[in-house]
């Protein structure tokens, strides 16, 4: 089994986080490797899924968002309208599973309980649950006292020559403060892109917002939820006792470590 894992805190353009994402789900898709983890941050944008990207109002909306200096980018993912920033960070776990054994509830949960788990290590107690008024809304936001910390998405895709199936499941964490910008700015590109939707700002919170009284600043936390979900993440891929059953050798695991 190959493990692969590039984690970096270094702030990119949102296009190269996301082709690092891309380019890691075809390798699995591939059968070039088993699982990998990405974790990134980047510069100021929008990133959007393809869905909307189609709309006929988007280029205007597009324009208006860039000359902002808040550039809208596409991605492969599903979900909604994401704002990115440097207080964010991007999660990317890319796995396979077996055709009988894929669910949205098993890709979502491999992690979504990571990341949960990682939290409580800072004190914060979360939960996987849908969040009305919550940026990018689904069943598997991760929450904590009715205010939302974590989005989510996913991607899958037929791996070749065998009968298993690539996940691309997707993170974004409010780590930093200053989230209401995010929204102000999520907001004006639902209006320049006539789309009926509103990101209440109270929804949101971040994990400085809830650990700020016992952390040292704010990139010592990011340093500190980085280091503990990777650890997370990398005791679940190479455990038999994982409990959304993906059973890896564990005698014959290789992990790349790309930290920067």
């Amino acid at each position: 089994m190959v493990f692969e894992e590039q984690v970096s805190l270094e702030v990119i353009a949102p296009k190269q986080g996301l082709s690092q994402e891309l380019t890691l789900f075809e390798r699995v898709a591939n059968n070039e490797l088993d699982c990998a983890l990405t974790i990134w941050r980047c510069s100021n944008s929008v990133v959007v899924p393809y869905s909307i990207s189609q709309l006929d109002t988007f280029s205007y909306a597009q324009s208006c968002l860039t000359h902002k200096g808040w550039p809208v980018i596409t991605r492969q993912t599903g979900g909604d309208v994401v704002p990115q920033s440097p207080g964010s960070i991007n999660v990317a776990l890319v796995f396979k599973l077996d055709k009988s054994n894929v669910s949205i509830a098993k890709s979502y949960q491999a992690l979504c309980e990571p990341i949960i788990h990682a939290l409580e290590k800072l004190g914060v107690s979360a939960t996987c649950s849908a969040l009305s008024g919550s940026f990018c809304n689904g069943d598997y936001n991760i929450t904590s006292n009715g205010q939302k910390l974590v989005g989510t998405a996913q991607r899958r895709k037929k791996v070749k020559g065998c009968n298993e199936i690539a996940v691309l499941v997707h993170a974004v964490i409010l780590c930093t403060t200053n989230t209401y910008e995010l929204w102000s700015i999520a907001n004006e590109f639902y209006n320049k892109c006539n789309i009926q939707k509103y990101i209440e700002f109270t929804k949101q919170t971040s994990i400085w917002e809830l650990t700020s009284d016992h952390v040292e600043n704010e990139f010592e936390l990011m340093k500190n939820i980085t280091r503990d979900i990777s650890d997370e993440i990398r005791k679940n891929m190479i455990s038999k006792e994982v409990s959304y059953e993906i059973q890896l050798q564990k005698e014959k695991s290789t992990l790349c470590h790309s930290y920067r």
